[in-house]
């Protein structure tokens, strides 16, 4: 599947998606960025963006530099398959403060994402199916 066919399937998916089920998971999330998953103001389906990505690819391993307080977290690995894993990777110790613990296919990597060695044992990053950067903004 080329570039193209994989960014329209995935608009065909926001379409549809129903960010309900997924709202479960948001407990500890701050009122504002709640907003934001819900897509309220009408501007970016950026949240929904991700899950629908996931959902569609399947990946089994995902990689996620710059994880924040974890909402990117929560719907990457709320739509993950259940025999998936998601390296979340953050330098502040922090970051995940948001994500309720619980998910197995969850790996929280603490530490710089250029030291290869903070990754953990059958993390292998060559693997990766889907790559997800969103860390520094300089």
């Amino acid at each position: 599947m080329t570039a193209n066919e994989i960014a329209q399937r995935v608009f065909e998916t926001l379409r549809h998606y129903d960010v309900g089920p997924v709202l479960s998971h948001m407990g500890r999330v701050a009122t504002g960025q709640l907003g934001e998953v819900k897509n309220i103001n009408g501007n970016t389906l950026y949240y929904q963006y991700l899950a629908c990505i996931t959902r569609l690819l399947k990946p089994k391993q995902v990689v996620e530099l710059g994880a924040a307080a974890g909402i990117s977290t929560i719907m990457i690995v709320t739509e993950l398959p259940k025999d998936a894993i998601l390296y979340s990777v953050d330098n502040d110790p922090e970051a995940w403060r948001w994500v309720e613990k619980g998910y197995p296919q969850l790996s929280e990597v603490l530490g710089d994402d250029l030291d290869l060695s903070i990754y953990p044992t059958g993390c292998a990053l060559k693997e990766t199916d889907l790559w997800f950067i969103d860390t520094v903004h300089q």
